[in-house]
């Protein structure tokens, strides 16, 4: 068992991720993975872009762009081109495969949950400790985002691979420009935020390689030019024009002071309030050993890079931190996975790390969004939600076995799931006593945020009943859609 805690780690996240997170209700506020899921269905059944037969169910929503009366999803292609083979399983599974509740939680888990879980299996492979790996599949924003369908956990994924195919080996070999050009070309076709990111990957090609970066630079677009195609085909089928998704992407760019606040701190949408010990990893930018190699500087610009230009698009997020940020969190966790925390201070390690856990679980099990009325959500909203409104996020147990399973037994199953995580990270720190007494320390200054402060308002109180209500609805949908499934 002491060789294999990192193991264990994988196997309590995917337990969480397929019995107890979340069926997401079918007329939650975000549909995106709604169209991306509709998408999907008219690839397989008619070989085309086209949703109009899914309006009523999607609704309104800014990912949908219409012309020639067809409605189409504006998200890039790629997810749901993936999607084609899960859908087929749920042809098999369900009389009614155009019923969304199961063929939307099925999708989520194969292109969101697995691609983590192949992660950190790899890493552990790789040798990465049980800190890193917790940090990884608990400690920040991307447990949240693997538990919904939404193209930037797989994008995120796809783009870290790319960076270490091209920068582990000790030179840089054409064979691995190419694969990396592949890698970035389906990340770019799930998200076209990522283009940022393949843009400083391509130019530091050409900065780092001194005797072939020509050939590693054709390698690299030849790996990358059929998905571009793809993404540009799919454009001007949508809109007309082939660079409408690139133009759209860079017509949000806008700096505002104020941003670096909204998107890196503050207590609604900042990336470093959900994850402070993230922090940790902007140290390591500055001190980290291998500071003066080429991988590490190509991962300093990278970081920083999109860090400001995320920073700088002009967009508000309905999830805990903004979208962009996902793509790098695995590259800010690098130095991590290469065992550079585990000499650090355990105190401030185990403090950092229970906020991180705790900051992220608490939107898991209650909502995954962020109305914009609440500035303050863990306190005004999912602890409220939780014990005021006795909600629990609608999952695959209490679908199952209906109100025999109720929320207090949930959430307790939830916690001990949480302890196991504590557990096996804590003994096999360096020090597991500071680190355990940190993050007790930890455990006791979020809850004292989360529970003592009163930012409550009348109108915060009747917003949450609505969310309640509306959520409560869409459970008994898809309770109701399961149960004919079975039948």
């Amino acid at each position: 068992m002491d060789g294999n805690r990192s193991l264990w780690l994988i196997i309590v996240y995917l337990i969480i991720s397929v019995y107890l997170l979340p069926f997401l209700p079918v007329k939650a506020n975000k549909t995106e993975g709604l169209a991306i899921w509709a998408t999907t269905v008219s690839l397989y059944q008619s070989f085309s872009f086209d949703i109009s037969w899914a309006e009523g169910l999607i609704g309104k929503d800014e990912k949908i762009s219409r012309r020639d009366e067809r409605i189409y999803s504006q998200n890039p292609p790629g997810l749901a081109i993936l999607g084609i083979p899960v859908y087929i399983i749920t042809k098999f599974i369900m009389r009614d495969p155009l019923n969304p509740s199961l063929g939307w939680f099925l999708m989520r888990f194969f292109l969101c949950t697995l691609p983590i879980i192949f992660l950190a299996y790899w890493l552990f492979r790789k040798d990465a400790d049980e800190l890193s790996i917790s940090i990884l599949l608990f400690a920040n924003p991307l447990f949240i985002y693997s538990l919904l369908l939404t193209p930037y956990v797989l994008a995120s994924c796809l783009m870290y691979f790319s960076f270490r195919l091209i920068y582990d080996p000790q030179r840089i070999f054409l064979r691995n420009c190419f694969l990396a050009g592949l890698l970035s070309g389906l990340a770019l076709n799930c998200t076209t935020n990522s283009l940022i990111f393949i843009i400083i990957l391509a130019i530091s090609l050409v900065i780092v390689e001194k005797k072939e970066k020509m050939p590693c630079i054709l390698a690299f677009s030849l790996g990358l030019a059929p998905f571009l195609i793809i993404l540009f085909f799919h454009s001007y089928v949508i809109s007309g024009s082939i660079f409408a998704h690139i133009f759209m992407e860079f017509s949000e760019f806008s700096f505002k002071t104020r941003n670096l606040y909204d998107f890196l701190l503050s207590p609604q949408n900042g990336l470093l309030f959900y994850s402070p010990i993230l922090l940790f990893s902007l140290l390591l930018l500055l001190i980290s050993f291998e500071k003066k190699t080429a991988r590490h500087k190509v991962k300093v610009a990278l970081i920083l890079i999109c860090l400001a230009y995320f920073c700088s698009k002009n967009k508000q997020s309905n999830f805990p931190i903004q979208e962009g940020f996902v793509l790098i969190l695995p590259l800010m966790m690098d130095s991590f996975f290469d065992g550079e925390l585990y000499d650090r201070s355990n105190l401030w390690l185990g403090f950092l790390f229970a906020l991180s856990v705790l900051f992220n679980f608490l939107p898991a099990i209650t909502l995954p969004i962020v109305p914009p009325e609440f500035k303050y959500p863990h306190n005004t909203l999912w602890m409220k939600l939780l014990t005021e409104e006795s909600f629990f996020t609608v999952n695959s147990i209490g679908l199952i076995f209906g109100p025999v399973i109720n929320k207090a037994f949930l959430i307790s199953i939830s916690l001990v799931l949480i302890v196991f995580v504590f557990h096996f990270t804590w003994i096999n720190t360096r020090k597991p006593y500071k680190f355990l007494i940190g993050a007790i320390i930890g455990i006791l200054v979020a809850s004292i945020y989360i529970i003592l402060p009163n930012f409550d308002k009348q109108n915060l109180q009747k917003k949450r009943q609505e969310i309640k209500n509306s959520f409560s609805l869409s459970a008994r949908m898809i309770n109701s859609s399961l149960k004919k499934c079975a039948s």
